[in-house]
């Protein structure tokens, strides 16, 4: 049973309050006491609760890991409920693995790549991890309640990312790197009204990642600010990119006039292209842009543009708030968003 406020304050002799103000970090307790107080609540094993973690995880690390704590230049990479097969087929995490591997190696740090199923899994790693910090890459959507207190816990006790997401409703506890995927939807809208878009259709091949729902609020913004109407597309990415179906809904066709496509993830770009080819070479008022830029432009889908994100500024990103982690010159769980920039097929192909 996780131990309360009550049981801390009962083995450290001093009122349930005075352990409340120690873990909320309250200088209405001296620091003697505060570090008593963190030393009991560690040995026994407790989890802050949401509202206290942010804080309580900082007064427990630093009381764990001191500034001048040697590191062990070993980094930890959790493909959460990926296996490494899944991993490699995938370009898009290839791609951003490929430059913090590069960044990481240029700073003499090794990587450990690890691919756990389940949250147990994944927390019997991390205690036979001997690491100086943990980067998570992959289905962090799959991260539910259950899972958030000892995630909490796992962070308190070392560095850890969340990269090129988030879990939706705890951004404010977790360090994450990631994209600014509300501006990247926005500025992919408007690019697709330049174009003479009377219709702008939202292609959303998830509704559980955090980062869509960003991208999505990106769109939505951009159009009504232009007075038109959001048009969101459930389109089945699996099932299109396994042969199975189209992607499609059943039933569903192209409105006629002008018309911007907006892929939610570039991912997209292949099967959706293939599902409307017949429209495409037919009609010439069709405009598609995708979001990553990952797989690149090419002659085999029908993108006339990609917002690509930086995924070099992702990598030095990263480094840059894990070291600082580790050295513990920070605080409170960082959220860094970095740039992106257009791209167009005409300027990709001629390169």
């Amino acid at each position: 049973m996780k131990p309360s406020l009550s049981d801390i304050a009962e083995k450290a002799q001093v009122s349930k309050a005075t352990v409340s103000r120690a873990l909320s970090n309250s200088n209405l307790v001296s620091q003697e006491t505060r570090n008593s107080i963190l030393n009991i609540a560690e040995s026994m094993g407790y989890v802050p609760d949401a509202a206290l973690s942010v804080s309580a995880s900082n007064l427990i690390r630093s009381k764990r890991e001191p500034v001048e704590r040697a590191r062990k230049n070993v980094v930890n990479v959790v493909y959460y409920q990926r296996t490494r097969s899944d991993v490699r087929a995938v370009e898009y995490y290839n791609h951003i693995m490929e430059q913090i591997e590069r960044v990481l190696t240029e700073e003499g740090v090794s990587i450990i790549e690890s691919y756990p199923q389940t949250p147990e899994e994944y927390f019997r790693i991390l205690d036979a991890t001997n690491a100086d910090g943990t980067l998570i890459l992959s289905s962090i959507q799959s991260i539910g309640p259950e899972f958030l207190p000892r995630l909490r816990l796992a962070a308190m006790k070392n560095p850890l990312i969340l990269i090129s997401n988030y879990i939706q409703g705890h951004d404010h506890e977790f360090n994450s790197v990631r994209a600014d995927n509300v501006s990247m939807g926005q500025f992919a809208t408007e690019y697709l009204i330049g174009k003479g878009a009377k219709r702008v259709l939202f292609f959303d091949p998830s509704h559980n990642m955090a980062i869509l729902e960003d991208r999505y609020m990106g769109y939505r913004r951009a159009m009504e600010e232009a007075g038109l109407v959001p048009e969101r597309i459930a389109y089945d990415n699996t099932s299109a990119q396994a042969g199975v179906s189209n992607g499609l809904p059943e039933g569903f066709t192209l409105p006629e006039g002008v018309l911007g496509l907006l892929l939610g993830g570039d991912s997209l770009a292949k099967p959706l292209s293939k599902a409307i080819a017949g429209e495409l070479s037919r009609r010439r008022d069709i405009y598609m842009t995708g979001i990553d830029g990952i797989p690149p432009l090419s002659d085999e889908d029908g993108r006339i543009a990609t917002i690509g994100m930086d995924f070099k500024a992702m990598a030095r990103a990263t480094w840059r708030l894990l070291s600082d982690c580790i050295d513990g010159s920070v605080s409170t769980p960082q959220k860094t968003l970095v740039g992106y920039s257009l791209i167009e097929k005409r300027d990709e192909l001629c390169q």
